[in-house]
């Protein structure tokens, strides 16, 4: 069964495991981003959660999300956006250092990446 998200905010307790039983948001559509500077979050918006399983029996539909990284360390951009309408998401990876309670992301896309670093990871359905 593929993990879920609620329409109000949820802390996601084990990131890495989240993303990788729905296949890093593989193909996903990233619909926007938001740095709240005075609140240390950064807001990825993604088209359809369930991407990666489209056209698959187990693909339940569609769910467009808010994936929230709260209590921000770091934040990288490294993309190219000249010649790009769409970015389509390669791989949402995280891993959580369990001694510092850090999580560490990567949002890798064909024109660049973005890398982030937080101490909460938060995701709700829109």
């Amino acid at each position: 069964m593929l993990p879920t998200l609620k329409f109000e905010p949820c802390e996601l307790d084990n990131p890495e495991i989240f993303f990788s039983k729905l296949g890093w948001l593989h193909d996903a559509e990233l619909l926007f981003l938001e740095w709240n500077v005075a609140n240390r979050e950064f807001i990825i918006g993604v088209e359809d959660l369930y991407s990666n399983f489209y056209q698959f029996p187990e693909y339940p539909g569609k769910l467009d999300a808010r994936l929230i990284a709260s209590e921000l360390l770091t934040l990288e951009f490294d993309l190219i956006t000249q010649n790009s309408t769409m970015f389509r998401i390669l791989k949402f990876h995280v891993n959580q250092d369990l001694e510092s309670k850090c999580i560490n992301g990567t949002v890798s896309f064909g024109e660049g990446k973005i890398k982030f670093s937080c101490r909460r990871l938060v995701g709700m359905a829109c």
